[in-house]
């Protein structure tokens, strides 16, 4: 590659690109941000800006070949910066793919019929991307082995410790700490909202199930948001605005955090869901009273659209199966049991989201 002209003032350098057209590199960018700024072993800046004047410009530009030399002032060194690696970095030039940046596809129950399927010893790559779009999938032939599930969370990455450690057991105890652990139904919620960070994915094998009743439940957050965002604008607004306290609490610990039900990106796209009615803990009044009426009336729309028969799928877990769904978009569930006709067990564990993308991105 060779550029028609390259120019240089006291701000920036000039590359004229053939075609005419032509991008300027702020010196202080390219001194921060040039090759040699970085260790070739750990990959991380070694380059320290504090160490610069803002208005850093070399003492010479010279261009050898496809190789542009900048020496600096002060005995600061000698770049050298390929034309190839400044033109990758035009503000028109493609960006990388992002392995890990796979766009979620919005289901209702009819998802039900092509829900992702895996085995134990399959694909994990076709695994984590059907994980990433949906935020949901199953995972058939762990058996009844109890370390089953653990160990394919073991090819993702590492499992999360929480306060309900690092496996949690879910079934019926005498003395239960959270509804997870009594035969009660529950409605569609996402787990840990009161931490600081939720859990990015949760998965629950299913060890035993024998027990009548305890269909498992799932509904996509994010449709059922943008349901909302159509039907009542307002609410979802206020859902995104103000935030919810959530709290735990038992005889050890008092967990405690405030989010918003529903978290945006700039762009105003849906990149969290946060529903507990479980453990959301009471909201302070409002000098205005209709404030507060607002605030519940905007929860309770969400929360029974959510409950519609036509976006919810339900599944009766079979020994051997696994199911792995994003904490912070797919909402969960069960319909109530009977634990005295049979056992009912399941066992769960967390896996952050920064491993599984690292691990797409390594596959």
């Amino acid at each position: 590659m060779n550029a028609y002209a390259i120019t240089h003032d006291e701000l920036d350098l000039e590359v004229r690109w053939p075609g005419g057209k032509s991008t300027r590199f702020p010196w202080i960018w390219m001194r921060v941000n040039e090759p040699g700024a970085f260790d070739p072993v750990t990959h991380e800046r070694r380059f320290d800006l504090a160490g610069v004047a803002p208005d850093i410009r070399p003492d010479d530009v010279e261009l050898s070949g496809d190789m542009l030399v900048v020496r600096w002032p002060g005995g600061e060194g000698v770049s050298e910066v390929p034309l190839a690696w400044l033109e990758a970095r035009r503000p028109d030039a493609p960006q990388p793919a992002d392995p890990a940046a796979i766009m979620p596809e919005l289901w209702d129950a009819s998802l039900a019929e092509s829900l992702p399927r895996h085995t134990a010893d399959g694909d994990l790559k076709a695994f984590l991307i059907d994980l990433k779009r949906f935020g949901l999938a199953l995972v058939y032939g762990l058996g009844e082995d109890p370390e089953a599930g653990p160990a394919f969370g073991a090819r993702i990455g590492p499992i999360q410790e929480t306060y309900f450690g690092r496996i949690f057991e879910v079934h019926t105890r005498p003395k239960p700490n959270s509804l997870a652990y009594t035969a009660y139904a529950l409605p569609p919620h996402t787990d840990l909202p009161y931490f600081e960070t939720p859990p990015g994915v949760q998965c629950l094998h299913c060890v035993r199930n024998a027990a009548e009743g305890g269909a498992s439940l799932f509904v996509d957050g994010f449709l059922a948001a943008e349901i909302l965002r159509e039907e009542a604008p307002a609410d979802f607004d206020l859902l995104a605005r103000r935030p919810v306290p959530f709290r735990f609490i038992d005889d050890a610990a008092d967990i405690r955090r405030s989010r918003p039900a529903l978290t945006l990106d700039r762009e105003g796209r849906l990149v969290e869901v946060a529903l507990s009615p479980a453990t959301a803990d009471e909201m302070r009044l409002d000098d205005d009273p209709a404030e507060t009426r607002a605030y519940y009336a905007a929860w309770r729309r969400f929360m029974t659209i959510t409950r519609r028969r036509e976006l919810t799928i339900h599944m009766q877990l079979e020994p051997g199966v696994m199911v792995a769904f994003d904490n912070r978009r797919v909402l969960h569930g069960r319909d109530a049991f009977d634990p005295s006709t049979g056992e009912r067990w399941l066992r769960g564990f967390y896996i952050d989201w920064t491993d599984i993308d690292s691990r797409l991105r390594r596959l």
